[in-house]
């Protein structure tokens, strides 16, 4: 009888431990940095702490691999040599290696004037925004739509689109967007 017992117990702690070893060699391992994040204001926090430190990876992982960038049309007719209807998470990596330089002296605000949270709705939130970004002491102003989507509750930046000309209130004439940015540092 007693064999009987310690033999149960001895194949329940075999099957747990067996259980639990394939669990962590499919999932994600404890210490594995997480990607994304818990919604859409921090993915905005975590993309201007990038830029402070210098960090592509901490950029990256709060971009959809489905990532778009949509110039706005003065953009466009500035550098007709760019495909800018191709311009995916491959081309703002490439983009990004070379803002994030420390040579580059790069700065960026997001989250000061953020004009529209949309509530988040079948996985998806838009917001609209004016952001701020410096590129060797030049700084270029605009008007974005970001749209961020939700996968596997973590949130990640899937487009941002160019939606607005901002005027320069001293001259005013208009403030280029981080597009001429884009196309001055494409690799």
């Amino acid at each position: 009888m007693k064999h009987g017992k310690l033999a149960t117990i001895i194949f329940l702690l075999i099957v747990l431990s067996s259980t639990t070893a394939l669990a962590l060699g499919f999932g994600k391992r404890s210490g594995d940095p997480m990607t994304g994040e818990d919604g859409p204001d921090l993915v905005l926090k975590v993309m201007e702490q990038a830029v402070v430190v210098r960090d592509f990876q901490q950029f990256r992982d709060v971009l959809s691999d489905s990532f778009t960038y949509e110039a706005d049309l003065g953009t466009i007719s500035m550098y007709p040599g760019i495909n800018w209807d191709h311009w995916d998470v491959s081309k703002e990596e490439g983009f990004l290696k070379k803002f994030l330089s420390p040579a580059v002296e790069s700065a960026l605000n997001l989250t000061d004037k953020v004009t529209e949270r949309g509530m988040p709705y079948d996985q998806e939130a838009r917001y609209e925004l004016t952001y701020q970004m410096t590129v060797e002491g030049q700084t270029f102003i605009g008007g974005a739509l970001f749209v961020f989507e939700e996968i596997n509750l973590r949130w990640y930046l899937r487009s941002w689109k160019e939606i607005m000309p901002i005027t320069n209130e001293a001259t005013g004439g208009f403030y280029t967007n981080c597009g001429e940015v884009r196309a001055s540092l494409i690799p």
